[in-house]
C-alpha cells in the first residue's frame, strides 16, 4: 500500500482527468481514422479499379468542389489526368 499513498488526488479530480483523456482519444482517433479514410479513398479512386468506390469518391470530390470552389480547379485538372490514362 505504500506507492498507493503518495496518491493524493480526490476523486472528483480523478474523474475530470478521465473524462477529459476520454474525450481527447475519442477525438483523436476520429480525426486518425478520417484522415486514413480519406486517403485510402483516394488511393483507390486512382487505381480505378473499383468502378463502385471510385464513382462514389468522384461525387464526393465533386460536392466539395460545390463547397469550396478554390479546390474546383484541382478536381477537373485531376479529373483531365484521369481522363488522359483511359
Amino acid at each position: 500500500m505504500g506507492k498507493y499513498d503518495a496518491v493524493k488526488e480526490s476523486r472528483k479530480e480523478i474523474f475530470f482527468n478521465n473524462i477529459i483523456g476520454g474525450i481527447g482519444w475519442g477525438l483523436g482517433a476520429t480525426v486518425g481514422a478520417a484522415i486514413i479514410l480519406a486517403i485510402a479513398g483516394m488511393v483507390v479512386a486512382r487505381i480505378n479499379t473499383v468502378p463502385i468506390i471510385g464513382g462514389y469518391v468522384e461525387n464526393i470530390m465533386e460536392y466539395i468542389a460545390e463547397k469550396q470552389p478554390q479546390t474546383k480547379n484541382y478536381i477537373e485538372s485531376d479529373r483531365d489526368r484521369v481522363d488522359k490514362k483511359e
